[in-house]
């Protein structure tokens, strides 16, 4: 065993703990009740943003489950790209995939649209946006994508299409 294992570590977490006050937040807007899909187009272009990345699965774009997104987009007259490769359980194949399409078409922020998987996917995106010259397995941890300070992070907007653990079974509803 380590002497002074626990000194250690209560320094290193009361370090850390210090440190998260040091740590850029940004405001978040909730967008909750029906309808809230339809308005989330007109948020995204009040911040200024041109065009975003719509990270997905395959099977919510086969349900059209994105498509009254899509619609809002169309409505105001807003460009989107999408990627729709987003496996359950995403792969370090998947965010490298993502990337060159953010690139491509000029994306300024990314959605991710669907579960877990699609929202950590859109995550490790903006951050290879923002750390160009790292690859997508070596971003792990907030403080490699936000220290020495990076090309500027794009703003990231979750959809999420799943109740979550806490959710009732259908027959309770």
């Amino acid at each position: 065993m380590i002497p002074f294992r626990k000194p250690l570590l209560r320094t290193f977490k009361t370090t850390m703990a210090c440190s998260m006050y040091l740590i850029p937040s940004q405001n978040s807007t909730v967008l909750q009740g029906p309808g809230s899909i339809g308005k989330l187009p007109a948020l995204i272009q009040s911040q200024g943003i041109q065009k975003p990345l719509v990270i997905t699965d395959r099977v919510l774009m086969e349900r059209n489950l994105p498509g009254s997104l899509f619609e809002a987009f169309q409505a105001i007259g807003m460009r989107y790209a999408v990627y729709d490769g987003v496996l359950p359980n995403p792969s370090i194949d998947n965010v490298e995939e993502a990337y060159p399409q953010y690139l491509k078409n000029g994306c300024d922020a990314v959605i991710g649209f669907g579960g877990g998987s699609p929202m950590d996917c859109a995550k490790v995106v903006a951050g290879r946006v923002a750390r160009p010259h790292l690859p997508a397995d070596q971003l792990g941890g907030y403080l490699k994508i936000m220290f020495p300070i990076p090309k500027k992070l794009p703003r990231i907007f979750a959809v999420p299409t799943t109740s979550g653990t806490g959710a009732r079974p259908p027959a309770q509803r």
